[in-house]
């Protein structure tokens, strides 16, 4: 498994070629700050979205534009903790979008190994659609990605 916590993480994108980037929760309480954090800290993610609007608060123009140039992004939804997540021990839940078609077998290997290091009930799966160019999450895809024969299988991407 991969050495890597993500129910600790803001946001991490998983490149085509199977590597990642990933900001830790830190102090937000939104999601658009840690996309500011991660184009400060990686010059790929940078050069990648360059031309992106990162000064609005809404981050799903960067999801699909993600998904579009074959990114997997995968973000957790509860940024911060306050006493009532601690009183009733709320466990992470995670958003993943997916693009149509993946880069790489290492992208879906370091993909693989990343969620099989957390519970996978506690994912969303959503999808890349072409036609809407929205990302939607159906059952039909979380059955996809649970069955895949490199669920089963070790990955090898590593940390940028």
């Amino acid at each position: 498994m991969l050495d890597i916590d993500i129910s600790n993480l803001a946001i991490l994108v998983i490149y085509p070629d199977g590597t990642f980037d990933s900001v830790p929760i830190e102090k937000y309480e939104i999601h658009m700050p840690y996309f500011r954090e991660l184009r400060k800290k990686s010059p790929i993610f940078r050069t990648i979205t360059e031309g992106l609007d990162f000064s609005i608060s809404i981050h799903d123009h960067v999801d699909r534009f993600l998904a579009k140039v074959g990114i997997v992004l995968i973000y957790n939804v509860f940024l911060y903790v306050d006493s009532n997540t601690l009183k009733y021990n709320i466990d992470p839940l995670f958003v993943t979008c997916l693009p149509t078609v993946y880069g790489s077998k290492e992208q879906k290997e370091t993909f693989y190994k990343i969620i099989r290091s957390s519970n996978v009930d506690n994912f969303l799966f959503g999808r890349y659609d072409t036609l809407s160019g929205d990302i939607k999450e159906t059952k039909s895809l979380r059955n996809e990605v649970l069955s895949d024969e490199l669920m089963s299988l070790p990955g090898i991407g590593e940390r940028k």
